[in-house]
Parts: C-alpha cells; structure tokens; sequence
C-alpha cells in the first residue's frame, strides 16, 4: 500500500470497481462525474485486475467492504452496480423511477429501489419477465 493512501489500512477488505482511474482535471471529472472522463482507464481493460490474482488499484476508486458479505453477491455490485448507483443518487427522493432496458445495472437499480420503497418502471421492447423476472423485483413493465 502507497504511504500517501489515508483512507484505508493494510488488511482492509475493498472492491475493485471497473472505473479505476479519472483524470481529475477534464470537464467532467470537474463535475464530478468521472465516470464520463475523457481519459479513463477501466479494470481488467487498460489496468491489470478483474480475473487477475493481483492488481494495482488507486485507493479513491476502491470502495471499502466492511460489512460481513460473500465476495461473490459483491462482485457484479463493482460493475453493473456501481453504474447505476450513481443514476439512482441522481433521481434524488423521487418515488417513481422509470428503467429504460433492463440490463445488469438495471436489474441491481431496481432491487436497491424497491428496498427503499420506490415503484419502478421498465421501459423495454423485450420481456424483461421471461429473462430476470422482474415481477421479483417489483417492476411494473411498460412496452
């Protein structure tokens, strides 16, 4: 561990996000939304990690895994999970949410949604019902 990281400490468990770097300095990254930098590099593609037995990670894009979770329910939290956390943050309160597809990151939205009481709406031209079951995540699905 880098002598300059002070958010965590040595035997501290993390994830690994597929953002792994930002800039800091585009546009974007100055509206702190760096997951749309202009030169970003990714886990497992333009940084080593993702199957990797070792990787190299920059402490401000590992999330801290302090709760006691199997590292497998957590992994797809540090791809598809991640992406949508951040649309979900953005939506604010609002109390109906509308999913358009209903890819990974949706289907992890959705669930995170509906813990905290919120209706979701999936707007899909596939039936979503037949491939993830959303009537177990509580979507009402709109064509």
């Amino acid at each position: 561990m880098g002598s300059d990281v002070r958010t965590l400490r040595r035997g501290d468990r993390v994830g690994v996000p597929w953002l792994g770097h930002a800039c800091g300095h585009c546009r974007w990254c100055d509206a702190q939304r760096e997951n749309l930098c202009d030169a970003p590099l990714f886990t497992g593609h333009g940084r080593d990690g993702g199957f990797a037995t070792h990787g190299v990670a920059e402490a401000a894009f590992c999330m801290l895994l302090d709760l006691p979770l199997d590292p497998v329910h957590c992994a797809p939290l540090m791809r598809a999970g991640l992406i949508g956390w951040r649309a979900l943050r953005r939506a604010g309160t609002a109390t109906d949410l509308g999913l358009f597809g209903f890819g990974a990151a949706a289907h992890l939205v959705a669930q995170v949604a509906r813990h905290e009481g919120r209706r979701i709406y999936a707007f899909t031209t596939a039936r979503p019902c037949k491939v993830l079951g959303p009537p177990r995540v509580g979507l009402r699905h709109v064509k």
